[in-house]
C-alpha cells in the first residue's frame, strides 16, 4: 500500500529529474519512465504473478516513477553494472547508470535538498501490498 507521503516523495524526485528532459533533444527522464511503465505492465500481466492488485497498491505509473528515480539514485552511489550483467539486469538500470555517468553534476544539483534517506526506505514489495 502506498501512502500519500510516499507518493509525494516519489513525485518530488521524479519532478526534480525533469532536468534530464532538457539536456538534448532526447527526453531521457521520460524515456526511462516509459521503459519502467512497460516493465511494470508486463510484470502485472504475467501469468506467473497471480497477484491481485488492490486500488490501495501503487499504480503502474507511480511504480514506473519510483523505479526511474531508484535507478538514478542507486547509480549515484553504486558502481556501474558489468557488461556480463547486461543479460540478467533490466535495461533501465543501465540507462540510469549511463545518465549519471553523463550528467552527474546536473542530476546532483537538481536533487539538492531531496530527502534521500526516506526514499531509500521505500520498498516495492510494501508499496504493492493490499493491506
Amino acid at each position: 500500500m502506498i501512502t500519500n507521503k510516499q507518493k509525494a516523495l516519489i513525485n518530488d524526485c521524479y519532478d526534480r529529474l525533469n532536468v534530464l528532459n532538457d539536456v538534448t533533444w532526447t527526453r531521457y527522464r521520460d524515456d526511462l519512465f516509459k521503459m519502467e511503465r512497460k516493465s511494470e505492465r508486463d510484470h502485472r500481466k504475467s501469468r506467473f504473478d497471480g497477484r491481485e492488485y488492490s486500488k490501495r497498491a501503487i499504480s503502474i505509473n507511480d511504480s514506473a516513477r519510483y523505479f526511474a528515480c531508484k535507478h538514478i539514485l542507486d547509480a549515484l552511489v553504486q558502481e556501474p553494472p558489468s557488461v556480463k550483467g547486461f543479460l540478467s539486469l533490466k535495461r533501465s538500470i543501465f540507462y540510469g547508470h549511463s545518465l549519471v555517468a553523463n550528467y552527474r553534476t546536473r542530476i546532483e544539483r537538481s536533487l539538492d535538498g531531496f530527502n534521500f534517506r526516506d526514499f531509500k526506505k521505500l520498498n516495492y514489495v510494501d508499496l504493492v501490498k493490499s493491506e
